[in-house]
């Protein structure tokens, strides 16, 4: 049976009222579509693949070049951060990245904006980060464009910026 076939009975069922969906994931030619409650799926997905503490890990490598001021906060800014519905809904997405569980990219724009507000010393550059994030290859790591950029996604910009003032961040 083919998966447009399997998409008709499916829509048959709802329409019937037979069978409740609240999620759905189907793979239609190599393409993950998600429906329902997608904030929901890529926090439970990103959570249970280990996706939390594998970011949580992954930005504690930038302590070092931390300023003082938010050393201590650092953990529990990222904390609150990924717990943004708008964060967490994409953050988990790995898309086309490899050798993470997590979207490694985001995390860059994320920490971009962390830099331009003050978070880390004022010496930070992305060869900086990069050298700390991705030692093995450091500058060279394709990580380390990403770090100067800010998010694409006015939400997820809203979202850190919210998490920013709820700590004592003066947001620019």
């Amino acid at each position: 049976m083919s998966a447009q076939e399997k998409m008709m009975i499916i829509d048959a069922l709802i329409k019937k009222g037979s069978v409740s969906i609240t999620q759905f994931i189907m793979e239609y030619n190599g393409t993950t579509i998600i429906s329902g409650d997608e904030t929901a799926n890529r926090q439970k997905a990103g959570e249970s693949a280990g996706g939390k503490k594998a970011v949580l890990e992954y930005v504690g490598r930038l302590l070092p070049v931390v300023d003082g001021n938010y050393k201590e906060d650092f953990t529990n800014i990222w904390q609150d951060i990924l717990a943004e519905d708008a964060v967490s809904k994409v953050v988990y997405d790995r898309g086309r990245q490899k050798g993470t569980v997590f979207n490694r990219n985001l995390v860059a724009h994320i920490s971009r904006m962390m830099v331009l507000e003050g978070i880390f010393i004022e010496q930070t550059n992305d060869v900086m980060m990069a050298e700390l994030l991705e030692p093995e290859k450091g500058k060279d790591h394709p990580v380390r464009l990403q770090l100067g950029l800010t998010p694409d996604d006015i939400q997820v910009k809203k979202a850190v910026e919210k998490v920013f003032k709820q700590h004592g961040v003066k947001v620019k």
